[in-house]
């Protein structure tokens, strides 16, 4: 009659071990596919954080590319505005020395009038002493040709000097004209070269600062990246930890159970006679167990 019973036990008890094995293969398959998921969750966020430094790489240079296109542009808008003022100084003096060549050109027209004029007048004069019995050349006729000759030089000499004074004051627009010109393009090259400059200051200060903040956000997503796989497979040792308690647990009690069951089961089946010694006896079925004497099962 035991045999069976503790076939039975040993069965319920396989049984006990069998699932516990397979509770811990799949406990373990579980732990593995929770660290695969840490370890992809940490090269998804490493993989974001590479694509993100790049990133700010690629915008600092595009930053500084677009600068430095600025700049040029800056210089070639200074360098065309400086030619402009450049061409009108040089398109204003050709016109002043156009005006200097006209008024020197008149100047010899006038001098050249004024001594046609001048023989005129002295042919006139001469005419009318000689007709009056003066001699030529000498006496009053002298003084009166010494005479016109001296306001000939003097009127000669009124138009040399307002030629002088009209050519000097064109001489002087052009001088003007070209200090101007190159104070202007002075002017406009400087404020050009400085606003390539700051352009190109600001750029760079721009990149830097997003080089160094992509830098600094690059190392704390690294560390928090690093901080989340840590805990995912902390978390995934300590579930399997706890789920291989569980089913170490239940492994036991079932272990257990199987061995009181069967105990039970055999127990169950066994009988105390009615009116047994006064000692007292289990009625349980058909056998007999004296208490006092520890009598054996039938």
């Amino acid at each position: 009659m035991v045999w069976p019973l503790i076939a039975m036990a040993a069965v319920s008890a396989v049984g006990s071990v069998v699932s516990a094995n397979q509770a811990s293969a799949q406990n373990a398959e579980q732990q593995a596919w929770n660290n695969y998921n840490a370890q992809m969750g940490y090269n998804n966020n490493m993989a974001n954080i590479q694509s993100q430094t790049m990133l700010g790489i690629f915008n600092a240079a595009m930053q500084m590319k677009a600068a430095n296109m600025n700049a040029s542009a800056a210089l070639d808008v200074a360098a065309f505005n400086a030619q402009q003022v450049e061409d009108t100084v040089a398109y204003n003096n050709l016109l002043l020395e156009e005006e200097l060549r006209l008024l020197w050109e008149a100047e010899g027209l006038e001098q050249a009038s004024l001594e046609r004029m001048r023989a005129r007048e002295r042919g006139e004069i001469v005419a009318a002493q000689a007709s009056s019995g003066i001699t030529i050349g000498e006496g009053s006729h002298q003084d009166v040709v010494v005479a016109q000759r001296s306001q000939e030089a003097m009127d000669a000499f009124v138009i040399r000097h307002n030629a002088d004074i009209g050519a000097a004051k064109i001489h002087n627009a052009m001088a003007q004209g070209s200090w101007q010109g190159q104070m202007q393009v002075q002017k406009i090259m400087y404020e050009g070269q400085m606003g390539a400059a700051m352009s190109l200051n600001n750029a760079r200060l721009g990149a830097q600062a997003s080089l160094m903040e992509t830098a600094i956000t690059g190392q704390a997503n690294t560390r928090t990246a690093g901080y989340q796989l840590s805990a995912g497979i902390s978390g995934a040792t300590q579930q399997f930890s706890s789920n291989q308690a569980q089913i170490s647990s239940n492994l036991t009690q079932g272990l257990f159970s199987a061995a009181s069951s069967a105990v039970g089961s055999y127990y169950g089946g066994k009988t105390v006679p009615v009116g047994s010694s006064s000692s007292g006896s289990l009625l349980t079925g058909t056998s007999t167990y004296d208490l006092d004497y520890g009598g054996t099962l039938n």
